[in-house]
């Protein structure tokens, strides 16, 4: 999957981790890695790909602004949607 969206975004992921992580679900670094909590194993695809497509965007944009927003709603068009299901589940995107 984070390939997939790598490509589609057109950004580059040096390497991916799967780990427990206890306040976010992942977090990506400036330097392109990205770390995933390991719920996210176990989840639907379509949250999933929320939370990549939301780390992979700061690797673009890295604040949560208005142009991050626009291009949230660009590739995911049911971001905030995605988001509040998430936020039920209780951890944040980083």
């Amino acid at each position: 999957m984070v390939d997939g969206w790598g490509e589609k975004l057109c950004v580059t992921v040096n390497r991916v981790q799967v780990r427990p992580m206890r306040q976010k679900w992942a977090n990506m670094s400036s330097n392109g890695n990205l770390t995933l909590a390991d719920d996210l194993l176990t989840m639907l695809a379509e949250l999933v790909d929320y939370v990549i497509v939301h780390e992979l965007l700061h690797l673009k944009i890295p604040d949560h602004g208005r142009g991050f927003q626009a291009m949230m709603s660009a590739w995911l068009p049911d971001w905030e949607d995605r988001e509040r299901r998430l936020s039920i589940i209780g951890l944040v995107a980083g």
